[in-house]
């Protein structure tokens, strides 16, 4: 979000002239990570082997199937205002580290097939894993009064809770209500405050109609800490900064102080050597133009400008040098100063499909996940045939 506190002043409180500066290279990453995924080529595709040619028209048909499922998907996220499904499964993944979400069917007014992928964000998205998978999944989001109204028939003034928040948007008052849609193997329900508004209703899948997972190889880890057993879940599903979060607030500290000393070099300070030391200057004698009267004897001397240190030079470069080995090399962007040869270019080639591999694995994870949750649906017969 390109905001950073620095903290380094505790109570005392930082000057007035101490200038922040706020490097893009976080934003500009997750922008470049989230592009290359969002890019990446998607074939949906059934294993033929030996079928024989019935078989293999039964697998281009659940190809075709998966195809109009998301193509459907996709306009109804457009019509909500909202990217595309890809596009908020990349967002999730390289920057939450997870992906989450609910893959169903369900029937028109008319009686037709329709489908529903909806992405949920894993930072409020809980779940419970019994055998054979998903036990339950519950999703929260804040809805406003509006919303409710419009999705569940229920004016805000019958919620028999005070909204969960309160907050300013646009210099208008608003509030919200925390509204939590559950997920089991048979039903569905949805709570507001501590009232089900909706449910129990068999959502007609056979399983818990939701999909979960995450990026990257590290699995749920456990250690012995003071004979108490811990998971180590903050190192599972990372997002890509996982190396560089530190490194960002350094970095940031070092660009600050070097930015508020450049300013200050603009105006700085000054010695005034009056006959009874107390004379001061009513106008900026740093203006452009401005007259300093001065009497005999009286000098205005500016002082020694203050500089960083000389190995302040060398901190930026490990720095720099640490940011990019733990996210992208600045030629990922197009910035080649000189001429690089084939091998040098494959190499660095190497290292960008090393940092995009695991988003790569997760997408394709969970459109796995999506398209088994459909065509298992589909396959009931509970749902009339569809045209892709």
């Amino acid at each position: 979000m390109l905001e950073w506190n620095d903290d380094r002043w505790g109570d005392g409180g930082k000057p007035e002239d101490y200038q922040d500066y706020i490097s893009n290279e976080p934003r500009t990453y997750a922008d470049r990570m989230v592009e290359l995924l969002v890019s990446s080529d998607m074939i949906p595709r059934v294993p033929y082997g030996d079928l024989k040619e019935k078989e293999r028209k039964f697998g281009q048909a659940k190809e075709r199937f998966f195809l109009w499922a998301l193509r459907q998907a996709d306009q109804q996220q457009l019509w909500a205002v909202l990217p595309s499904v890809k596009q908020q499964l990349s967002f999730f993944i390289m920057l939450r580290g997870w992906y989450a979400g609910r893959a169903m069917l369900y029937k028109t007014p008319d009686g037709a097939t329709a489908a529903d992928i909806t992405v949920f964000d894993p930072m409020h998205t809980t779940y419970g894993v019994g055998q054979g998978g998903l036990a339950w999944m519950c999703h929260k989001v804040i809805r406003t009064s509006e919303e409710i109204e419009a999705e569940f028939g229920i004016p805000p003034n019958d919620l028999l809770f005070k909204p969960a928040v309160e907050g300013t948007v646009a210099g208008e008052t608003q509030t919200g209500w925390e509204v939590l849609d559950f997920y089991d193997r048979q039903f569905n329900y949805v709570v507001i405050g501590k009232e089900m508004v909706k449910g129990p209703v068999p959502h007609g899948a056979s399983r818990v109609p939701g999909f979960v997972g995450m990026a990257g190889a590290n699995p749920f880890v456990q250690r012995l800490d003071e004979k108490n057993i811990k998971w180590l879940m903050a190192e599972t599903g990372e997002s890509v900064y996982s190396a560089d979060r530190i490194v960002y607030d350094a970095l940031n500290k070092v660009l600050s102080d070097r930015r508020t000393l450049v300013h200050r070099q603009l105006q700085p300070g000054y010695v005034l050597e009056s006959e009874t030391g107390t004379k001061t200057l009513t106008e900026n004698p740093y203006v452009e133009r401005s007259e300093v009267p001065l009497k005999k004897g009286e000098r205005l001397t500016p002082l020694q400008l203050q500089e960083m240190t000389r190995d302040t030079d060398l901190l930026l470069a490990q720095l720099t040098g640490e940011a990019q080995r733990g996210s992208l090399p600045h030629t990922a962007y197009g910035e080649i100063q000189f001429q690089l040869s084939g091998f040098a270019i494959n190499t660095l080639r190497q290292g960008l499909d090393l940092r995009i591999q695991p988003g790569v694995l997760a997408l394709k994870h969970a459109y796995m996940q999506i398209a088994s949750l459909l065509c298992e649906q589909y396959s009931s017969g509970a749902y009339l045939p569809v045209t892709a």
